[in-house]
Formats: C-alpha cells, structure tokens, sequence
C-alpha cells in the first residue's frame, strides 16, 4: 500500500511490479530466463514550498540508486541489472502549506538458471 500520509516522510516501499518470461526457453532442459521489475517508492513533503519538497526527494531518490549501484546483482540473487527509470509525481490536491511528492523508481533485472 502507498502512504497517503504527507507526516509519515520521508516514505520508502518496495514492490513487485512485473515479471516477463522469455518464451522460447520455458519447459525445455535449456536455461531460462526473466526479466523482473522491481518499484521501488520514494515519498518527501515539505511545510515551506514545494521547492524545498522537490529537494527532499531527490536527495532520496539518489540515496536508493546508490544503494543499487553499491549492490547490483541483489546479493547473488539476479544476473544483471538492466535499466533503472525514474518516474516523479506529486499531490495537487494538497494545500499551499504543504507540498507532497514522489518519485517512482523502476528497476529492471535479468534472472537466469
């Protein structure tokens, strides 16, 4: 579930968002493989402006991808990491006095056995 709280960032969640299987090579005794997509969820707010806001999540948004970039391959648990997107969004129905953002992360993996 996605926080609808602006008071409880800065916000993280990790989801499951697809898994695409190569067709030619399931159910035969050659490897398979998947591409796998992971979303990860960073939320900010802010009480001054929507500027300060802004800021805030990025400054997380970079804090996850670093943290990818620091581990790759998901300990051993995917082959490669393909491709990272960055999606951002941000609440206009929130007052002047609070400006609430996010910014969608999609992470793109190869897996293989």
């Amino acid at each position: 579930m996605v926080n609808q709280d602006p008071g409880s960032t800065p916000w993280l969640g990790v989801y499951r968002k697809s898994i695409d299987y190569d067709p030619h090579t399931i159910g035969s005794n050659r490897p398979w493989k998947a591409e796998v997509q992971l979303t990860v969820l960073v939320q900010a707010a802010s009480l001054r402006n929507g500027e300060d806001a802004e800021i805030r999540l990025e400054e997380g948004v970079q804090r996850v991808i670093s943290a990818i970039n620091n581990n790759k391959n998901l300990n051993d648990k995917v082959l490669m990491l393909t491709a990272i997107n960055v999606e951002y969004a941000y609440n206009p129905e929130m007052s002047e006095d609070m400006a609430y953002q996010m910014g969608e992360i999609t992470l793109t993996y190869e897996v293989r056995s």
